[in-house]
């Protein structure tokens, strides 16, 4: 927890130097997107003179919303809802720095946990992806729980940690559906492979309704 406090303190001061607002088109289309859910709806009407509105990645006729998949947007509403934008990405990246010490203690020792956290933390791609309203910060952090509960259902197979795999991988696919794919292809193998080692193998269908829905 202390590590997540430190990799949320460091990445919000990175952040606060566009002072939260999006800078890049992909994040303007995200948090549009957010705005347009949190009033309950999918899409807004068309804007009056269409082309004066017009900007990457987002459609702005027959109706106003953004052209990428859902789940990022959906993840920001409770920001929107508050006032406070960031809120969520910095939640999700206090989540990744507590599974990266996390998982890392786990398969080795506190003192590599801390080695590889503070790389992550500090690394050039982590500090320019991260604090935003990039998707990326949502991938990492499933990929992240996604493996922590793989590695739990190996280990010991629990019904909980096998639905808790297939939220993870489905949020991915509706929100960076490639990146969702290559995670879900080995994940789901081993998954399969684990469950038919223990005899488990009716369990694979409580997964997979979870995820379908």
């Amino acid at each position: 927890a202390v590590c997540g406090l430190i990799s949320v303190l460091l990445m919000a001061w990175v952040w606060s130097g566009s002072h939260f607002i999006p800078n890049i088109a992909d994040e303007s289309a995200y948090v549009l997107q957010a705005e347009i859910f949190a009033k309950g709806k999918w899409s807004l009407a068309a804007r009056p003179l269409p082309e004066f509105f017009e900007q990457m990645h987002v459609f702005v006729t027959p109706f106003l919303a953004s052209k990428y998949f859902p789940g990022q947007s959906l993840l920001l509403v409770p920001g929107v809802l508050v006032g406070i934008r960031p809120l969520v990405p910095l939640l999700l990246i206090f989540g990744s720095s507590v599974l990266i010490v996390a998982l890392c203690r786990r398969l080795t020792n506190g003192w590599v946990a801390l080695l590889v956290w503070a790389f992550w933390t500090t690394s050039r791609a982590n500090l320019r992806f991260l604090p935003s309203y990039f998707s990326e910060t949502t991938t990492v952090f499933l990929w992240l729980l996604g493996w922590w509960a793989l590695y739990d259902w190996y280990l010991k197979p629990r019904r909980r940690t096998l639905i808790l795999l297939s939220l993870c991988i489905a949020w991915a696919l509706i929100t960076r559906p490639l990146t969702g794919l290559v995670f879900a292809v080995p994940a789901i193998t081993v998954a399969v492979w684990s469950a038919r080692r223990h005899g488990l193998l009716a369990e694979i269908r409580y997964a997979l309704m979870v995820g379908a829905v």
